[in-house]
């Protein structure tokens, strides 16, 4: 390949680096399903209240066998030693006597506390997440930005994406992910839109997009600020604003 050849090569891949990493940067925002499990009213059938079970890696015992380890007395041989007075031993013709504390076999066996419950032989009630009561399981919706085709390409080159990285924010200050997630409280004659874009920044909880919206209740239409919370590429919570 001759220099020229291979000039015009880099060229055309850097023409299309250059129009992924452009066109390529849109997150696709989808509408995902969330169940949260509360304590519901009736006794959980699995604890009887109790909001703990028995454990099931130890049988509700708190102890297990720990691996097989050398007899330190014998250090593995099997074999004791003749002591004055000893009668804990077994005398074998030609021989020395079997090693008490492993009975001749080399190796001991001892138990030890269950790692998954640390012993104390019950751990939270699954079904009831240790409210002692019947879950309720409630699905709500809400919003979430998923990978551009640009972070997938460096995905597959070892530079996993931000799961936390900041709201993508268009040309005209809109925050896709808001107005997709507005569009999933359009009902009963109440309908919502963002009038004002405010800051985008860092908050205690998450990123904290500000707006303005202009609501329509049957024929009355008022405007309210609202904080929109993302964590996670996920709007968490939508909460009041006094509007500055």
């Amino acid at each position: 390949m001759s220099r020229n050849n291979g000039l015009a090569v880099l060229a055309i891949l850097a023409l299309a680096v250059g129009a992924l990493w452009y066109f390529g940067r849109i997150q696709p925002v989808e509408v995902v399903e969330q169940k949260v499990r509360t304590a519901g009213a009736a006794v959980c059938p699995a604890c009887q209240g109790r909001k703990q079970i028995a454990c099931e890696a130890c049988g509700g015992n708190g102890r297990v066998q720990a691996p097989e380890q050398m007899c330190a007395e014998c250090e593995g041989t099997g074999r004791g030693k003749w002591r004055m007075g000893d009668t804990r031993t077994v005398r074998r013709m030609g021989g020395d006597p079997l090693c008490a504390a492993c009975s001749g076999k080399g190796r001991t066996r001892a138990s030890q506390a269950c790692a998954a419950c640390s012993g104390a032989a019950l751990t939270t009630c699954l079904d009831c997440a240790g409210t002692g009561r019947s879950a309720a399981v409630r699905v709500f919706k809400t919003v979430r930005a998923g990978y551009s085709p640009w972070e997938t390409v460096l995905s597959w080159l070892y530079m996993p994406p931000d799961d936390d990285a900041v709201p993508q924010v268009g040309p005209d200050g809109r925050v896709p992910m808001v107005d997709v997630y507005l569009a999933l409280f359009q009902r009963n004659g109440v309908s919502g839109r963002v009038a004002k874009w405010g800051a985008v920044s860092r908050g205690a909880n998450g990123w904290e997009v500000r707006t303005q919206l202009r609501i329509r209740r049957g024929d009355v239409e008022s405007e309210e600020g609202r904080l929109f919370v993302v964590r996670n590429r996920q709007v968490i919570s939508a909460t009041p604003l006094a509007w500055p």
